[in-house]
């Protein structure tokens, strides 16, 4: 019977060993789980940096819009205001050589 008790004594041995390498690789797995999440969560971070710096373009870029929305106005007025002015002088230099023409026309 002796070698009955080796035997048991060497399948315990080699299930505590068995149960030893099992640990082991559960807690490097755990550990590269870990290191896989670290990671993961760093390209979280740097998407999230990527969406904050994009989200500050478009209000620098809405910004521009409005600034330029309102030159175009301020040019639109402009205009108008110049062709206002244009047939005020146009009225103006009709008037006056109507006058001359008359003035001239009277006197000869």
């Amino acid at each position: 019977m002796p070698s009955l008790e080796k035997e048991i004594a060497s399948i315990k041995a080699a299930l505590t060993q068995l149960d030893k390498r099992i640990s082991d690789f559960r807690e490097d797995f755990n550990n590269r789980l870990n290191s896989i999440d670290n990671r993961f969560n760093s390209i979280d971070n740097r998407f999230n940096s990527i969406d904050n710096r994009f989200s500050s373009i478009d209000n620098r870029f809405n910004s521009i819009e409005r600034r330029l929305n309102h030159v175009e106005s301020e040019i639109t007025e402009l205009r108008k205001e110049i062709s206002s002015m244009f047939r005020w002088l146009i009225g103006m230099t009709l008037t006056m050589w109507i006058t001359v023409m008359i003035a001239i026309v009277l006197r000869a």
